[in-house]
């Protein structure tokens, strides 16, 4: 899909409650399907806000904010 031009999005049926935001399986698998780090921190960020209309990316009052942390470079050490 991704190689047709399909926007790949981080998800999974197994609910992430239990992780406290995201799946390292779920990560692992979209580097396995050929996504690189910066496109599976993409499918899990600024994909979805794009796709569904999320507020994300804007600076104006009354605007919800998001924001993440790291401890490393995601690019780098996902």
């Amino acid at each position: 899909l991704r190689e047709a031009g399909a926007t790949i999005l981080y998800g999974t049926d197994l609910g992430n409650h239990r992780t406290a935001g995201l799946s390292l399986s779920e990560l692992e698998a979209l580097g396995e399907a050929g996504l690189s780090n910066a496109e599976i921190l993409e499918s899990a960020t600024t994909s979805p806000s794009a796709l569904f209309g999320f507020a994300a990316g804007r600076f104006e009052d009354g605007a919800p904010a998001r924001l993440v942390a790291f401890r490393r470079d995601p690019e780098v050490d996902l």
